[in-house]
């Protein structure tokens, strides 16, 4: 009877170390999946970001190479102004996906995220700056996808 009862506290204690490990387990895997998610959503509006910019930077050449006066507001309307709607929705999207990266990212790629400022454009500002932002969204983007894959425990890119 001892042994009976023995056999049957270690079986019960048996299981219920099982069912902690596994869900731990579980709990491991459900946050590393929103880890990928996070990092998948971020690197995808980094990419709408620049995307963005470019065609807010091709705008401004195009308005610049007609001859148009900066100050022709008919013109700003119709060549830089159609850039600004999407260039700015971009900006808010990734500003969402940040913020959000804050809840489930690891240090460093959130750290990298932290240093990146977007600039919001309006129709006093240049070319220049525009493409200084997708220039360094491209830079950010590289950065963090080999951030985000060491955290997530995948090999490093190549450098080729």
């Amino acid at each position: 009877e001892t042994l009976i009862e023995q056999s049957k506290t270690l079986t019960a204690t048996t299981e219920a170390i099982k069912a902690q490990l596994s869900a731990q387990e579980w709990g491991r895997q459900q946050r590393w999946l929103k880890r990928l998610d996070c990092y998948t959503d971020v690197v995808e509006k980094l990419a709408a970001y620049e995307n963005a910019a470019i065609v807010v930077q091709a705008k401004e050449q195009a308005l610049s190479a007609l001859g148009v006066p900066e100050d022709d507001p008919k013109m700003i309307l119709s060549v830089r102004g159609s850039g600004i709607g999407p260039y700015n929705d971009a900006v808010s999207a990734l500003t969402h996906a940040t913020s959000v990266a804050e809840l489930v990212s690891a240090e460093k790629p959130l750290s990298i995220l932290r240093h990146f400022r977007l600039p919001i454009i309006d129709f006093s500002n240049s070319a220049a700056t525009v493409g200084k932002g997708g220039e360094l969204a491209a830079s950010v983007s590289k950065a963090f996808v080999i951030a985000a894959r060491e955290d997530l425990g995948y090999e490093p890119l190549s450098r080729h």
